[in-house]
Parts: C-alpha cells; structure tokens; sequence
C-alpha cells in the first residue's frame, strides 16, 4: 500500500464497509457495520469541536454548514496570545472533484464539466 501511486493526489486513507465523505478528507467511515466510526475532517481540530454523524447528515439533507472553531497560539510585538478562527467544519461544497449523475467522483479539470465525462 505504501508503494502506490498517488494518480492526481488521491489515495487510500482508510477502508471500512461503510462510508459517508462529502470531499477529500472529509468523512466518516464506519468499521463495524456502525459500531465503531472514525470521522475525519481537514482543518478541524475534533477534540474541542464535537463532530456527530448527525451533523454530516445534515448537511446532506438540508445543507446545514457546521461551523467550527480552532485555537492557536500566535505571536506579535514579542507578546504570545490565544487566536480562535472560525471556520466552516462541514459543508457540501466540493471544488476538486466533479459529481457524476450516478454519485461517483471524477478529478477536477480546467474545461471539463460533468457533461464531458462517460460511464457504464
């Protein structure tokens, strides 16, 4: 597995019987027939932000954008403080990958849309 290639920046992060991604690295996969789920999501820091499987079905159903907030530490003029960003945790919006009629993804090229594309 560590020996793949990566064709247009896209691999194998995790594997599970059942998953729910809106984009790349923004997803839960369940390990034991929802059991035990892992949710990952780019950019959110999951112990002071409780994501829920809840939250990411609601965003598929009814668009609901979750926000979250992130803290770092910062410096200016030599005095260290605590900086919170707020920043969308869950959303619907997907720039890389073009949706195919049929749920599946295709890479994202400059001039191509959904029509371009062909599948069985």
């Amino acid at each position: 597995v560590y020996d793949e290639k990566k064709i247009l920046g896209l691999a194998i992060e995790r594997q599970g019987p059942s998953m729910i991604a809106l984009a790349p690295k923004n997803y839960i996969i369940f390990k034991n027939y929802c059991d035990d789920s892992k949710i990952k999501l780019k950019g959110v820091n999951q112990k002071t932000n409780k994501i829920t499987k809840d939250q990411i079905v609601d965003c598929i159903n009814e668009g609901k954008i979750t926000k979250c907030t992130n803290m770092r530490l910062g410096q200016k003029n030599h005095q260290m403080s605590q900086l919170s960003i707020e920043k969308n945790g869950i959303t619907g919006i997907h720039t890389k990958m073009i949706v195919l009629e049929n749920q599946s993804c295709c890479p994202f090229m400059y001039g191509l849309t959904a029509m371009d594309y062909s599948f069985n």
